[in-house]
């Protein structure tokens, strides 16, 4: 249907307070988080920024802070665009590898050690001397062995290790799974079983890895805590999504081997 300007302009207003579905992006990133949506070609934005720990080769967050950080943001945005507007589904990008230790209940057990961490130079090349494979400080394989060893404790209270993105999708829905693109990034990921059996032969325990499922799946509804402070209803779709820097490439349009995209960001 074509309108004159003016018209069309009150069209998409009375479409807008009757509840026009909206869908939301929302990205872990390693310096803040960001939430964004695109309304009739204009974007709306809200962003939280969080510290990183420095010090002697350690690069740690507070876990809470994701979770914080994310409600903050979607709280700003549905402030900016209206209490009308209905989220029609929240989508999810986020940093990794990264590592978030969290007990059964999804509460986090600890610093998370992010993808920056290079601790582990030790423990990657025990990884690439067992497995023939080429691993360096950043893999969570190492951080787990590096857990083990230094903090065993720490290590046999987690019921899972979870990416920072999947620790907030943990929260929302409670559910602990992680996706195809962040399962990729380790060696012991068995594409074909969708599984991380080989990580058992480094003395670590394959169970304590989550779920791996597709970034398209959809998740069950949020928990009613967060539903009611997000302003989300039963009708509102959770999308797990990917790494970060993978959801870039397909935002540039980057499908084939041939292409190339520049995708530098502020960490």
């Amino acid at each position: 249907m074509h309108l004159p300007g003016n018209l069309a302009g009150r069209w998409q207003a009375k479409r807008r307070r009757r509840g026009e579905p909206v869908i939301i992006g929302v990205d872990i990133g390693t310096t803040n988080i960001k939430a964004g949506a695109v309304i009739d070609g204009r974007y709306y934005g809200s962003k939280y920024g969080y510290a990183t720990d420095y010090r002697d080769n350690m690069a740690e967050q507070d876990p809470a802070e994701y979770l914080r950080g994310t409600v903050h943001c979607l709280k700003e945005l549905r402030a900016q665009i209206g209490g009308r507007m209905k989220p029609a589904a929240l989508v999810f990008s986020g940093h990794a590898p990264s590592l978030v230790c969290v007990d059964q209940h999804g509460n986090p057990l600890g610093k998370a050690i992010i993808w920056q961490d290079q601790r582990a130079a030790e423990e990657a090349h025990l990884i690439s001397t067992l497995l023939g494979e080429t691993v360096n400080a950043s893999a969570n394989e190492a951080k787990m062995l590096w857990l083990k060893s230094h903090q065993p404790d720490l290590y046999q209270a987690a019921y899972r290790f979870l990416q920072p993105k999947d620790y907030v999708l943990c929260r929302l829905t409670g559910q602990f799974l992680i996706d195809e693109s962040a399962a990729s990034t380790m060696v012991t990921y068995r594409r074909m079983q969708k599984d991380f059996e080989p990580i058992g032969r480094l003395g670590l325990d394959p169970w304590k890895m989550p779920e791996v499922v597709p970034s398209e799946l959809v998740l069950r509804d949020i928990a009613d805590n967060y539903a009611c402070e997000l302003g989300t209803d039963e009708n509102t779709r959770v999308v797990v999504g990917g790494i970060d820097a993978f959801c870039e490439a397909l935002g540039c349009g980057i499908y084939e081997g041939h292409q190339i995209g520049e995708m530098t960001g502020t960490s």
